[in-house]
């Protein structure tokens, strides 16, 4: 009867582990594919970013578009910090009264 009920655990344990082992391998396997996916997206992306590069730089235009890009985001912080700026003088007036 113990035997009986050792070898039934056993069996069950081994089924276990495979379906587990299954749930690890698809598991796995989604994560493989979602990050090939992801590196497919962004590479098709830089390529798209170089193809915009080099039509520009053939039109005559001396700044790429990578300039471009750069000068933007630096001229939004230049405009956030004058922001803060008029804020502070703004409290500050407000403090003091002047």
């Amino acid at each position: 009867m113990q035997e009986n009920s050792d070898q039934n655990r056993k069996r069950a344990e081994a089924a276990f582990k495979k379906e587990e082992r299954a749930r690890d391998g698809a598991k796995a396997m989604m994560e493989y594919e979602a990050e090939t996916r992801a590196v497919r997206e962004k590479t098709a992306r830089l390529g798209r970013f170089d193809w915009r590069c080099k039509r520009r730089m053939s039109d005559g235009s001396r700044t790429p578009a990578w300039r471009d890009a750069v000068t933007g985001v630096a001229f939004g912080v230049l405009v956030f910090v004058a922001l803060i700026a008029v804020l502070v003088v703004g409290v500050v007036i407000l403090d003091y009264g002047f």
